[in-house]
């Protein structure tokens, strides 16, 4: 079974990106977050979410390479 809230360095190895990195996402609002008494929690839900919504990776000449999509499917293979 899937965990649905994930810890911070959880999150951070879903996203593949460091915890100064996730904090700073985190407080542009662009993922949500919720407090268990001490701990800060994401949601898988809410990673999903900014994954799909990310802008897909174009090169200098507009060739789209990956779409967010293809990247978390890449990532959960």
């Amino acid at each position: 079974m899937e965990n649905t809230l994930l810890s911070i360095p959880e999150a951070c190895e879903k996203l593949r990106i460091g915890k100064t990195r996730l904090y700073e996402i985190l407080n542009a609002g662009q993922i949500k977050a919720v407090r268990m008494g001490k701990r800060t929690l994401i949601p898988v839900a809410a990673i999903d979410d900014f994954i799909n919504g990310l802008e897909p990776f174009k090169t200098n000449k507009g060739y789209v390479l990956q779409t967010p999509v293809e990247v978390q499917n890449t990532i959960t293979d």
